[in-house]
């Protein structure tokens, strides 16, 4: 009873989502052995460890007093709910996932299944929202001591749309980035929904349980409202960013009749600070 107290206190509270990219080697390799009572004994040590570090917010740490956890007494599957909690709080969804499919495949009589599923799935597709990395960085080709140095090219920071008597792009690129900011704003909505309706199913009108399971489920259903909110705003300016676009276009992109041979030069940028985003436009004739 000593042993699933500890097991049931760290998995269960700590329970959360997400999946893993190909690892040079496997973290979690299958098991093969018996814990003896001294591993067994060891690996609540260990647990205990990364619980306290856990609750500092060195998740790092956490992960590692986990892990070693887990190598020491490889029956006690519920550390891989821990460790997918652990990873996410550091940001690495795909090491999430990755900890919650191998605790779905090595635990037998898991009662909510159907959630740690869902979860993994929500966990996916934010994955799948993800902007690709940045490309590698090239090196500048050497030069020799007789070449002359290249004239480095003109600065730019904006996009120019070159325009002859014509309507302008520039407002149709806005709209077409405001609309991929709008679709992944409510790809995390719809993340945060789930987890929100997850917890609801064991806790009616945020009044949860006081069990393990039940605290589980509070913690859930506040990560999801947050995600929800965050979903929502970036939204909200997704959309904001493809109604200014279009009513640019429409309304104020009308090119001048004295201007047939003229060429005229649009440039648009984005603006940051702290409390706002956008994009600033500018022009030349």
């Amino acid at each position: 009873m000593r042993r699933w107290t500890w097991l049931i206190c760290g998995g269960l509270v700590l329970g959360s989502t997400t999946m893993a990219s190909a690892q040079p080697a496997d973290p979690y390799p299958p098991c093969t052995k018996t814990p003896t009572k001294g591993d067994q004994e060891a690996a609540e040590g260990a647990f205990k460890a990364g619980f306290g570090s856990y609750q500092e917010g060195d998740y790092n740490k956490a992960i590692m007093y986990w892990m070693d956890a887990y190598e020491r007494d490889c029956t006690a599957h519920a550390l891989l709910l821990n460790l997918a909690n652990a990873h996410e709080r550091m940001g690495d969804k795909h090491k999430a996932v990755y900890a919650l499919k191998v605790y779905l495949e090595r635990a037998k009589d898991i009662p909510n299944r159907p959630q740690i599923e869902r979860r993994v799935e929500n966990l996916e597709a934010l994955i799948a929202a993800e902007p690709p990395p940045p490309p590698p960085e090239t090196k500048p080709p050497e030069t020799k001591p007789d070449d002359k140095p290249a004239q480095p090219p003109p600065q730019d920071d904006g996009v120019k749309v070159e325009t002859s008597g014509g309507k302008s792009i520039a407002p149709w690129i806005v709209v077409g980035a405001s609309g991929a900011l709008t679709l992944v704003g409510g790809l995390v909505y719809l993340g945060g929904n789930s987890k929100v309706k997850d917890s609801e199913e064991i806790c009616p009108d945020r009044k949860c349980p006081l069990s393990a399971a039940g605290q589980a489920a509070q913690s859930d259903g506040d990560d999801g409202r947050k995600q929800m909110t965050i979903g929502g705003v970036v939204a909200g300016i997704g959309l904001a960013g493809v109604a200014g676009g279009l009513a640019w276009h429409f309304f104020f992109d009308n090119p001048s009749p004295e201007s047939g041979t003229a060429v005229r030069s649009t440039t648009m940028q984005p603006t940051l600070g702290p409390d706002y985003a956008g994009v600033t436009m500018g022009g030349s004739f």
